[in-house]
């Protein structure tokens, strides 16, 4: 089942040409991968999914309306004493509602736990770690019950065990994934596509990753060549 279908997209900004003549198709329990350099475009490529800005030509089409989305890394302010339930409950919160019900609370404790934070529920957001800040806003996310989950970046500037259990809870959800990241050692464990942006995308269907580990190590080098060989094919 696809669920987003992306046909010929382009944008520009400022009569800059940012993404260029972008075809990609989305379906159901995809888990796909957004690599490539910095300024490639990947950000722009979550927006025009997310329908923050439209694309300058081309199409997207949308098969479902219930998206999930984590941004970069937040900071939360330490003056602000809400706890990690208030942020949760905050996915919660939909046109002309404006109070919570018990069925929220439950949805809410459901997904703490799902991303083992239920214990800190009544904490203050502000004493969490990154890591654990991290996964509260993926319990937001999740709260609204969505079939796409869209992260980008979840886990900058964020120690590496940190990374790890995000990436852990991550492959565990039964849902649809689109995820940046710069991280490929985590990231491409459990993927089933993994898409290059560099104004242009490059798409690989399931990675052999036996085939980019060298003595039990990811060697991302390699599998950048891979996709450079990939992309010169099909231009």
């Amino acid at each position: 089942m696809n669920l987003i279908e992306i046909k010929n997209v382009s944008f520009s900004y400022n009569d800059e040409l940012v993404l260029k003549n972008i075809n990609l198709t989305i379906k159901k329990n995809d888990y796909l991968a957004v690599i490539g350099p910095n300024g490639g475009g990947k950000s722009t490529f979550v927006k025009l999914i997310l329908g923050f800005i439209k694309p300058t030509k081309g199409s997207i089409k949308l098969h479902t309306q219930k998206l999930g989305y984590v941004p970069q890394y937040t900071n939360f302010s330490l003056d602000i004493p809400i706890t990690v339930l208030d942020v949760v409950l905050q996915g919660r919160i939909k046109k002309y509602k404006f109070f919570y019900n018990e069925e929220d609370k439950k949805e809410v404790y459901e997904k703490l736990k799902l991303v083992k934070m239920y214990e800190y529920k009544d904490k203050k957001i502000s004493e969490l770690s990154g890591g654990q800040r991290q996964r509260v806003l993926i319990a937001r996310a999740m709260v609204s019950n969505p079939d796409v989950l869209i992260l980008d970046e979840p886990t900058s500037a964020i120690d590496p065990q940190g990374q790890k259990e995000i990436y852990d809870i991550l492959k565990s959800l039964n849902i649809t994934k689109i995820m940046i990241s710069h991280d490929l050692n985590f990231l491409l464990e459990g993927v089933n596509k993994v898409a290059w942006i560099s104004k242009t995308l490059v798409l690989h269907d399931a990675p052999d990753l036996h085939l980019h580990r060298k003595d039990g190590h990811f060697c991302e080098i390699d599998f950048i060549n891979e996709v450079h060989k990939c992309k010169v094919s099909n231009d």
